[in-house]
């Protein structure tokens, strides 16, 4: 936490030399003498992307106590429920062009000099769709999870999670249903005809979802969210990690085909009705 609170540039002044020097031939031999086991190299490719997400603040390099490079990734996650006590669940987003099933509270990696709140603030007026009503903030939690990235680096996660009220939601997107929302509930009946032989309980609850898309997203990038009862969350999850579950995937595919709303009509959705978002303020846990 202390290196992700830094400037940019000294945290690279950091992290880049540590780096290197997993890769630096010519210091490899002087290195091997004081190391107490073998170090492993990440891949080319891998390399890259650490020294992009170095660059953008996303995470800090050190060296874990296995002495091999440890990746630390700081998080802030919302936990939003509704007054029916659903979850606001991200549940599809663009990755490599295309929209695919990926089922998890909303999220965010914090940025340069970034703290969990201001992260929290930047994640409800940035990336997520205008929900209306009143956000009132009751608790955070923060945990740590330990893992294997894709970067083929140990990773630790720690990530703070704010537990949030929205009060008055049902004027706003998907709950009663809107013009966006209802244009589209016929795509699950469609594939529910075609998929009734589908053993996974994707098949009944992606038939009752209204999917809400952030507008407007300055990286260009679609995310589809849906109010889910947890037990709902619980269960799409494991179906979109499930590979074999083909629906889900179509449900995606067609869904991206359709017609976006028209910017006039996506803008009147959006319009609060006179009402504040509130945001974290102090005595949230760092």
């Amino acid at each position: 936490r202390v290196l992700g609170a830094m400037p940019i540039e000294d945290r690279q002044d950091y992290c880049l030399p540590l780096l290197e020097s997993f890769y630096d031939r010519s210091l490899s031999r002087t290195l091997e003498n004081y190391y107490p086991v073998r170090r492993n190299r990440p891949s080319q490719a891998s390399r890259e992307d650490l020294e992009k997400e170095l660059a953008a603040g996303k995470c800090v390099i050190t060296l874990g106590d296995d002495c091999q490079l440890l990746r630390t990734v700081v998080l802030a996650a919302l936990e939003i429920r509704n007054t029916q006590d659903q979850l606001l669940v991200l549940i599809a987003a663009t990755k490599g062009g295309s929209l695919v099933p990926d089922v998890v509270l909303p999220a965010t990696k914090l940025r340069d000099q970034e703290s969990t709140d201001a992260a929290a603030k930047r994640l409800i007026g940035e990336e997520l769709p205008d929900l209306g009503g009143t956000m009132e903030f009751n608790s955070s939690q923060s945990d740590k999870k330990e893992m294997k990235s894709k970067l083929g680096l140990r990773t630790v996660y720690l990530k703070t999670t704010y537990f949030v009220t929205l009060m008055s939601s049902s004027d706003k997107l998907g709950i009663h249903g809107s013009s966006y929302s209802r244009s589209r509930r016929g795509l699950t009946r469609q594939i529910s005809q075609e998929s009734q032989r589908n053993s996974c309980v994707t098949n009944e609850i992606l038939s009752q979802v209204q999917p809400i898309e952030a507008p407007n997203r300055r990286d260009g990038k679609r995310q589809l969210f849906a109010w889910l009862h947890r037990e709902d969350f619980q269960k799409l999850s494991a179906c979109a990690a499930n590979p074999k579950d083909e629906f889900f995937r179509r449900w995606c595919d067609n869904y991206s085909r359709m017609e976006p709303t028209s910017p006039s009509s996506s803008q009147q959705l959006a319009e609060p009705q006179n009402e504040e978002q509130h945001v974290p303020h102090g005595g949230v846990e760092e």
